[in-house]
């Protein structure tokens, strides 16, 4: 997964590996997640607040960009780009070793992230 950070940033930062989903009830969930989701009960009661249903995702490896990729240059190659609410698809393809992509968005052509693992 590629992450998107938006206000004051507007850049791709980094990316992660998704080991997996933990689906349940807010109130079920939190128990569960509490000591890693990195996130107060409040905010997380508040997130989650009028919902039935709440999904964590089990993060595996993190990267950070070592150059963020910023709005600006992902829209010089897609002018129509808009980073979206919560999630997008793209294609990401390995590109020059383990720790740099290629992503792509509608066929357009790929922007180059490049990354460093994190220890």
């Amino acid at each position: 997964m590629v992450l998107y950070a938006s206000r004051p940033i507007h850049a791709l930062v980094g990316a992660f590996q998704l080991r997996g989903l933990e689906t349940d009830n807010p109130v079920e969930l939190w128990p569960q997640v509490a000591r890693k989701a990195g996130v107060t009960w409040d905010s997380y009661r508040e997130y989650f607040k009028g919902a039935t249903s709440a999904v964590g995702l089990q993060v595996g490896a993190r990267w950070f960009a070592k150059d963020a990729l910023t709005l600006r240059e992902i829209r010089a190659e897609w002018p129509e780009f808009r980073p979206p609410q919560s999630y997008r698809y793209v294609d990401a393809v390995q590109e020059a070793g383990p720790f740099a992509l290629a992503l792509g968005i509608n066929g357009h052509r790929p922007v180059r992230l490049s990354l460093v693992e994190l220890r």
